[in-house]
């Protein structure tokens, strides 16, 4: 059973408040940037490498 208030007791102005409040955690972003370049360094020159060792047998394969 809902209870609506006395009509005297209403003052006649809605107010509606929003907040919304965004906060950077700079650690989180330190050890995200950390991971990304110990992935790049540890797996990004073994790829490179293997990408070329690769095309170069395939090369030699078709020339030789």
């Amino acid at each position: 059973m809902t209870m609506e208030p006395a009509p005297e007791n209403i003052a006649g102005e809605v107010v509606h408040r929003h907040s919304f409040e965004h906060r950077i955690e700079w650690g989180h972003v330190a050890l995200a940037a950390a991971a990304i370049v110990i992935v790049v360094t540890v797996f990004g020159s073994d790829a490179v490498s293997a990408g070329e060792s690769d095309t170069e047998s395939d090369t030699a394969r078709i020339g030789g």
